[in-house]
């Protein structure tokens, strides 16, 4: 079964998610924090050491703001 999503925004866009399966915005967030840490993996040699933010926050929060 293929099912056509129409998105206007990020709510309507997570919304039809929720309504194909409930599980699917937490997929979608899980592959695309995947995707981020290997571009982070890539760029991250190119950048000088430093304080990147607040102990205790994942590494990817620090960088995603």
């Amino acid at each position: 079964m293929v099912a056509k999503i129409h998105v206007s925004g990020l709510r309507e866009f997570q919304a039809q998610l929720r309504a194909m399966d409930a599980g699917l915005p937490r997929q979608l967030r899980l592959a695309l924090n995947a995707a981020a840490e290997e571009i982070i993996d890539y760029a991250e040699p190119g950048f000088p050491a430093g304080p990147v933010g607040p102990p205790g926050r994942s590494r990817l929060a620090r960088r995603s703001g």
